[in-house]
């Protein structure tokens, strides 16, 4: 019996032995690393204080109103000018500026004359107020309001001293086909300015690039016209002492200008906008 009993435990334990321990697998969650990007801020400027300077050439057109049988003449005048302007910029997108300018009223008398012309050329009293409003029509640079074309609106005051320009005399003769004897003429001229202010308005179109957050270049055409005269010449054609005839040369300031403008900031607010609505000043 005991026999018995020992060879049941020794068969019990090599069936034991004989059993495999099943293996519990592992299973592993992979680490997902993921990117986090910072809020797209996009930056824009709200208020911008600038400075700028302009150089330009612009034509004076007058008019005449007698030619004394085409005896005398008026042309245009081609001459340059520069002005200096204060500005404000909200969101790049309205300006308003002011200014001052020194470039002149011109007219110019021409008398026909045998081997050359007289020619003379007035100026008033060189000075103007500048006030001027611009809007931005669209934008053409990669980056936001870097470059694009304005059109702009503006005036001009003129005022005006009531001076004497020039004053002058001219004694000649006038040979005609058929005359035996030549027409004694007489021309006289006084330019004067107007004793009160006048005033300019103005249309432009310009084409502004900004080269960095402080300088900006422009390029722009204006054309202007005349509200009231600013300068005046009248003459007097006297034939043989007898037969007086008057003409009158006005000058309001109309024409065009073009011309090239640089802008320097002098102080800048921004408007920093994120991805979220965010907003920093």
């Amino acid at each position: 019996m005991k026999y018995l009993f020992l060879f049941f435990c020794v068969l019990a334990g090599f069936s034991c032995a004989a059993q495999e321990v099943p293996e519990i697998p592992e299973y592993y969650s992979p680490v997902k690393s993921q990117r986090l990007k910072a809020p797209r801020m996009e930056e824009e400027v709200l208020h911008r204080w600038y400075v700028n300077a302009e150089g330009f050439i612009r034509t004076d057109n007058s008019t005449l109103s007698n030619t004394f049988n085409d005896l005398i003449s008026s042309g245009s005048v081609n001459k340059s000018g520069w002005g200096v302007l204060v500005g404000y910029s909200f969101r790049e997108v309205w300006a308003a500026e002011a200014g001052y300018s020194p470039s002149p009223i011109h007219n110019q008398l021409t008398i026909s004359n045998s081997p050359r012309d007289f020619v003379f050329t007035y100026k008033n009293d060189s000075r103007a107020i500048i006030g001027r409003v611009k809007r931005q029509l669209f934008s053409t640079g990669r980056v936001k309001n870097r470059s694009g074309f304005w059109i702009s609106g503006g005036a001009w005051l003129i005022p005006n001293a009531g001076t004497t320009v020039d004053g002058f005399e001219i004694d000649g003769y006038l040979y005609k086909r058929g005359q035996q004897h030549p027409d004694t003429v007489q021309i006289t001229s006084l330019t004067k300015t107007a004793t009160s202010m006048t005033a300019l308005l103005e249309l432009g179109l310009e084409y502004n690039v900004r080269l960095s957050n402080r300088l900006g270049l422009g390029f722009y055409y204006r054309h202007l016209w005349g509200m009231g005269n600013s300068m005046s010449t009248h003459l007097t054609y006297t034939v043989n002492h007898a037969n007086t005839t008057t003409s009158d040369i006005k000058a309001d300031g109309s024409g065009w200008s073009l011309g090239l403008s640089l802008r320097y900031t002098y102080s800048l607010k921004r408007d920093i906008r994120g991805a979220y609505g965010g907003r920093s000043d």
